[in-house]
């Protein structure tokens, strides 16, 4: 199994690179940036990319002013969708290009914003696309989801895991204005059951991204 550290939290511009735990060669970018904000240019994205670098990890974006506001109901409608639709159709071809491809992480407060809309989003994408899905099941969670995050969970996995090209497993406990991510066996969701619901409704060879805090710990969760 390939395992990924991943920054529990990087800065609004970040765009890191995310190496394997176990020193293979996969590499995976991780961009922070909206990717449907006015202005935003598909090129940037490539450009700014390392050789080593298979796959962009990126947001499906929201038309609110801020990253992870929820102020706008167009991110969710024809709007939203039609502006994904429009940045994924200019870099598609940018990323065949340099033989890379993108993973879209879908977010509770972005266009792709629940489990049902992501894998109906992608069921109709252009399969010249070179898209993915990286799951993050506790972005999909709003704070007052978090009680029953196991349930909301369980029903993320049943529809996603199987299209999941990578997986990242963290915990989940509401902060102030959302959910932040917490390790794996923190927080509202038991680390337990994210561990079998992945074992149960993803590929065996997906990967699977960790926090980087406590890493060996989450590591040995894993089996």
């Amino acid at each position: 199994m390939l395992i990924l550290r991943i920054p529990p939290s990087p800065g609004p511009d970040a765009a890191l690179t995310i190496a394997s735990a176990a020193g293979d060669p996969t590499s995976l970018g991780l961009s922070m940036r909206n990717p449907i904000a006015p202005g935003e240019s598909p090129g940037a994205w490539i450009d700014g990319r390392p050789e080593n670098v298979t796959h962009l990890i990126a947001w499906t974006g929201t038309l609110d002013d801020e990253l992870f506001g929820r102020e706008n109901p167009q991110t969710w409608l024809g709007p939203g969708r039609e502006a994904l639709l429009g940045f994924l159709a200019e870099i598609a071809p940018l990323l065949i290009e340099r033989g890379a491809g993108l993973l879209l992480r879908p977010h509770c407060r972005h266009v792709l914003g629940d489990a049902t809309t992501a894998r109906s989003f992608l069921d109709t994408l252009d399969p010249n696309f070179p898209v993915g899905l990286a799951l993050d099941p506790a972005a999909i969670l709003e704070p007052e989801m978090c009680k029953a995050g196991a349930d909301h969970c369980r029903r993320t996995f049943e529809i996603l895991g199987p299209v999941s090209d990578l997986v990242i497993l963290s915990g989940a406990e509401a902060v102030e204005g959302g959910v932040g991510p917490v390790p794996l066996g923190e927080g509202a969701i038991q680390g337990d059951l994210l561990v079998d619901l992945y074992r149960a409704h993803c590929r065996p060879e997906t990967p699977v991204g960790l926090l980087d805090e406590d890493f060996d710990r989450q590591v040995t969760m894993l089996g």
